[in-house]
């Protein structure tokens, strides 16, 4: 069974090596990255990864605000989603946690109804009471995350694992352009509930099984530094749309801890480990002096007034509201 994931990145130089080495690890084949504009060693890291086979790497031109969607049409056109039996897209802040068997894709699939489509729910995660951009893994430095018994009362988006023979190209959330009838497509969620046993509307929805089997880790703040760094970036696919306050204060959930993927950290290492020394170690120094550029970056934004009261706003706003 071949598994492609779909990604756009920029300026994510620090997470790209756990993020791949993660997502190879649980099964997926092939990994195709769409990059923009990056200035961090974005550039530079997927270059290697793509020398040593660890991903497709794809530079990505397109107008402001639209380089999700360009990156998925152009996927679409790639033999590794053409044929998948199955495709999924991710953003570098999500990690797809699959909570049965080995935590694998082939535990997960065996392990639910016949489906087409599995709406996977974020699950998302706070500061944890990180204040600075640090060197450890973001599956385990970040564990505190919103209640689980919340998305049983809660819409909550998702992302799609699916069979790419029945759409035309992913979407944000769900994939997009069915060649068939959509009435005729099996879908299922994160605790192998068939559609109709739980609430949804447009990319959201309910689960009364708490995401039994599988969820989306979605580090969406990080570190109250990162999160400067990321209001000064802007949102990856809504070019007007503002990462202050408001957007923190609605999304830095630390009410309950969360362990899955940190019990798996020493695999994640050693998987990031198995694909350094294939790069002879540039992945490695190449991590850590994006690491230095972002430690640094942050130091210069805090000139600025407007990100130093950001940054001490988000710095002692510890939970969502």
């Amino acid at each position: 069974m071949t598994y492609t994931l779909v990604a756009t990145a920029k300026n994510e130089a620090p997470y790209l090596l756990e993020w791949v080495a993660y997502h190879r690890m649980i099964g997926f084949d092939d990994i195709l990255i769409y990059q923009n504009d990056s200035d961090d060693y974005t550039d530079e890291t997927l270059k290697i990864m793509d020398r040593i086979g660890a991903v497709r790497y794809f530079y990505n031109r397109a107008a402001a605000g639209r380089h999700q969607v360009r990156a998925y049409r152009r996927a679409a056109r790639q033999p590794e989603y053409r044929d998948a039996r199955w495709a999924m897209a991710l953003d570098l802040d999500e990690f797809l946690h699959i909570r049965t068997g080995e935590g694998r894709l082939d535990d997960l699939l065996t392990t639910l109804p016949d489906t087409d489509v599995v709406l996977v729910n974020w699950r998302r995660f706070g500061n944890d009471g990180h204040r600075h951009i640090g060197k450890d893994l973001v599956t385990e430095t970040f564990l505190s995350a919103e209640p689980a018994e919340r998305i049983e009362t809660h819409l909550t988006p998702y992302k799609a694992l699916f069979r790419p023979s029945l759409y035309e190209r992913c979407g944000i959330h769900r994939p997009q352009g069915a060649q068939v009838d959509e009435d005729s497509v099996l879908v299922c969620n994160g605790s192998g509930l068939r559609r109709g046993a739980f609430e949804e509307l447009r990319f959201r929805c309910k689960d009364p099984g708490r995401r039994r089997l599988a969820q989306i880790n979605h580090y969406i703040t990080r570190d109250a530094a990162s999160f400067v760094l990321k209001s000064n970036r802007g949102s990856a696919h809504q070019a007007n749309r503002g990462i202050g306050e408001h957007y923190w204060a609605k999304r830095n959930f630390n009410d309950q801890k969360d362990y899955g993927l940190a019990r798996r950290s020493s695999a994640t290492m050693a998987a990031m480990a198995e694909l350094d020394a294939q790069s002879d170690g540039e992945l490695g120094r190449l991590r850590l002096r994006a690491i230095g550029l972002h430690q640094d970056r942050f130091e210069r934004l805090m000139g600025v007034p407007e990100y130093r009261a950001l940054y001490a706003y988000c710095a002692e706003t510890q939970n969502a509201a």
